[in-house]
């Protein structure tokens, strides 16, 4: 089986191959939600990332075909598209980077 790189590795790997403002949002979100020990890469577990609140959430690495939702002030989501909002659990939005 192949060995997952940790947290460390992919930070600094990130920001070897570019010092921009896309690979430090990329280091935050790594060291922020990604988990060595939950399946999934780290590019799935931050894509997967339910913290609205924080200011980098909407710029966080995402596949160009996922969902946008866009965070409202009453702490749920609405997929672009008009659908209905999507409550946020007290756990979610308690969870802080």
């Amino acid at each position: 089986m192949k060995r997952r790189r940790s947290k460390e590795e992919i930070i600094s790997g990130t920001l070897v191959k570019s010092k921009g403002l896309r690979a430090r949002v990329a280091a935050h979100c790594v060291s922020c939600a990604y988990d060595e020990t939950v399946p999934g890469t780290w590019r799935q577990q931050v894509e997967d990332c339910q913290v609205t609140l924080c200011a980098l959430w909407e710029v966080r690495p995402r596949s160009s075909g996922s969902k946008v939702l866009i965070p409202t002030l009453d702490h749920s989501v609405t997929p672009i598209g008009g659908e209905e909002p999507a409550k946020c659990s007290k756990t979610e939005v308690q969870i802080a980077c």
